[in-house]
């Protein structure tokens, strides 16, 4: 009995030494938990593809990312899926290979650790099908730590139609290097291919776009491919909303998109208050494709204002029959005020330094009779080039105090930085308002002072409306103001009647302006009828010393110009190149002078009899750049006008049909020159008089 039990006990130490050596040498398969690791069908880039950026027949390529793995005890070696998708929306073409498998990447060698494969079989694009989609380390043991984030394959995809694709992954399986099951969670993905309907955005501005009660239609417009493999739209529905204080629907009617196919079935919908339901069409045969008008939403305009006329829902059949995904783009309408300043243009001597100068802020309002509401209160800032103007007063305009008692604030000057901040007006009583006359009315007056020669705007910034209903739209219009300077060429006119060939003359460029730092010109002329032979600098501006400057104008430079330079006259193509002076020292203060001041004296040699106008060129002045009238000179026989040697009835009847042209004189002598027959720098009755004189005295 006793030698029984010692075997057993022999037998029991035998079994529990072996199964040590069996857990040791094989261990229990390790299961990672399904909160660790995620197998998923990641998104395109984009995720949903929208006509036209993108279109029916392009590649889709969606990734099968492991994710969340958190276990790098378990070394992976293998995996197989079989992945569904919508067939009626994606072609699978090819399955590529992954990096997850590949291991660590060498950047040196920019090769990666493992050697790996990929397989499947051909996809089922009818049923939407991928079967044995398989990965493998095809390294001798080979094996990946079960760490991170990758992509064990791409899904590459075209797009057949549009509409919402599901990507979903039916089966997976991953094998670690004991051929153990690893536990995975999945995530399927998805995909859109979306066509665009959208609403126009209107801005009105009254009056030059519309008014109160004026109408306003806005297409519902679809944009899908032209391709005709993707099905074709066959009928759509639609809601809508908008705001019922600025805009009332009048109507809502077909477009063409359907109904240039065949016949269709149109139903307008419901209008509600700032609503319209179930506005739908139906295309009894065929299908649409390509882009086109849906619909046409009439309204009338109530307010002054903003509303978006939004596309709350909609939904499009495509022919085969799938749903088709639609983005959307919702429209706006504004119908807004105008409020402006005016430019203002002078030349010198029509206004000078010192002088003061008034810009009215107007707006432009319906009355009474076509506007319900009325403005309340405005607030406004302004901005200008203090070198050119100093403010000096903000007074209120009539445009509020008509309707009653106002509180006026004219604000706050800066006069370094040239702005004006919180001007503003407002009635007093909340229960008044003030409507417009359809013409400009003053909101208010800013008075400068003109400190120097040049232009500048004056900007409107920050203006808001307040109207009875809220906030009104507005546009502004800025200002403008320049002191300018006056350059011509004297005289304006060279008689060549009686003058012979060879011949000479001269002509002085002059200037009239309140100040001057620097100028340059140059000329253009027809070098058959005159040849420059010799340019002498009037140096008649400054009392100071001057540096001459040829060809081109350069502040302080040390380049000096001597009398009657002739390398940059071209007597071939007849061409100045510019020229002119700078003062010497303080550029940056310049002088005052008097008008009509000679700057350079041009001698000409007569070549021919054709008419010539000579022409400055490049010219510029400078104190601050000053804004510059030019005015040419005439080189004719006078009257000659068609530049045929004499002065006959077709010259006559030139002038005489200039002159009838419904321009005003300046435009008329701008474009026709040779018609401005007394260079008086416009065409007029006496031009046309002068001319028939010439003919009288025989031409």
């Amino acid at each position: 009995m006793k030698g029984k039990n010692k075997v057993s006990a022999i037998f029991a130490t035998l079994l529990l030494i072996i199964g040590t050596l069996v857990v040791i040498q094989f261990p229990v398969p390790i299961y990672a938990n399904p909160e660790d690791v995620e197998v998923k069908v990641g998104s395109a880039t984009p995720a949903t593809y929208i006509f036209p950026n993108q279109t029916i027949g392009d590649t889709v390529t969606m990734p099968i990312m492991v994710r969340n793995l958190t276990n790098p005890g378990i070394q992976v070696v293998s995996w197989q899926a079989n992945v569904d998708f919508t067939a009626k929306i994606l072609n699978c073409t090819t399955i590529m290979n992954g990096t997850f498998l590949a291991g660590k990447y060498n950047s040196t060698t920019h090769t990666y650790k493992w050697n790996t494969s990929i397989s499947f079989d051909t996809p089922d694009n009818v049923n939407g099908h991928i079967t044995n989609i398989k990965g493998n380390i095809t390294t001798v043991g080979g094996s990946v730590a079960l760490n991170g984030s990758s992509v064990l394959a791409y899904l590459v995809f075209t797009v057949k139609s549009f509409g919402s694709a599901a990507v979903s992954i039916t089966s997976i399986y991953m094998q670690d290097n004991l051929a153990n099951p690893i536990d995975v969670t999945t995530v399927d993905g998805s995909f859109g291919m979306a066509m665009l309907v959208s609403l126009p955005s209107v801005s009105w501005t009254y009056p030059a776009d519309g008014n109160i009660g004026d109408t306003v239609t806005m297409d519902l417009i679809i944009n899908a491919s032209t391709d005709t493999t993707w099905g074709g739209v066959t009928f759509w529905q639609a809601d809508f909303s908008f705001n019922s204080s600025i805009l009332q629907c009048n109507s809502v009617t077909e477009g063409t998109y359907l109904s240039s196919v065949d016949g269709t079935v149109f139903k307008n919908g419901t209008v509600g208050s700032g609503t319209i339901t179930s506005v739908n069409c139906t295309l009894t045969t065929g299908s649409a494709n390509g882009s086109g008008v849906l619909a046409h939403l009439n309204f009338k305009v109530l307010d002054f204002g903003t509303t978006a006329v939004s596309i709350t829902s909609i939904a499009v059949t495509v022919g085969d029959p799938h749903s088709g995904l639609v983005s959307t783009v919702n429209g706006s309408f504004t119908m807004g005020l105008k409020v402006s300043l005016p430019s203002t243009s002078w030349t010198y001597n029509a206004g000078n330094i010192g002088d003061p100068v008034t810009i009215d802020m107007e707006i432009t309002a319906p009355s009474l009779a076509s506007w319900k509401g009325g403005i309340t209160s405005w607030k406004a800032n302004f901005s200008y080039d203090p070198e050119i103007l100093d403010i000096t007063s903000v007074t209120e305009g009539t445009f509020l105090s008509k309707a009653g008692a106002t509180t006026f604030i004219n604000g706050t000057a800066d006069h370094v930085n040239g702005t004006i901040t919180n001007v503003s007006c407002s009635l007093n009583d909340p229960t008044k308002n003030a409507t417009g006359t359809g013409a400009a009315e003053v909101m208010a007056s800013l008075t400068f002072n003109v400190t120097g020669a040049g232009s500048t705007k004056i900007t409107i910034t920050g203006l808001t409306l307040i109207g009875t209903s809220g906030i009104i739209p507005v546009t502004t219009a800025d200002g403008y103001f320049e002191l300018g300077a006056k350059m011509e060429l004297v005289p304006s006119m060279y008689n060549l009647n009686g003058v012979n060939i060879g011949d000479k003359f001269q002509m002085n460029i002059t200037i009239t302006t309140a100040e001057l730092s620097a100028w340059q010109a140059g000329l253009k002329f027809d070098a058959t009828t005159v040849n420059v032979i010799n340019i002498t600098l009037g140096r008649g501006f400054w009392n100071t010393s001057t540096t001459d400057v040829f060809p081109d104008y350069v502040i302080n430079t040390t380049t000096t110009l001597p009398d009657g330079i002739t390398p940059y006259i071209d007597n071939t193509a007849g061409t100045v190149q510019p020229f002119g002076e700078t003062q010497l020292g303080n550029v940056s203060a310049p002088e005052t002078g008097p008008d009509g001041k000679v700057l350079a004296t041009i001698w000409f040699n007569v070549t021919g009899y054709v008419p010539t106008v000579i022409q400055l060129t490049g010219a510029k002045a400078f104190g601050s750049e000053i804004p510059l009238t030019l005015k040419y000179a005439i080189v004719m026989k006078m009257g000659d006008v068609d530049s045929n040697g004499v002065v006959n009835i077709l010259d006559v009847g030139t002038v005489c049909a200039v002159y009838a042209l419904p321009l005003t004189p300046e435009e008329k002598a701008a474009a026709y020159p040779l018609c401005d027959v007394d260079s008086s720098g416009t065409v007029n009755i006496l031009d046309v008089g002068t001319v028939c004189s010439i003919y009288a005295l025989g031409g």
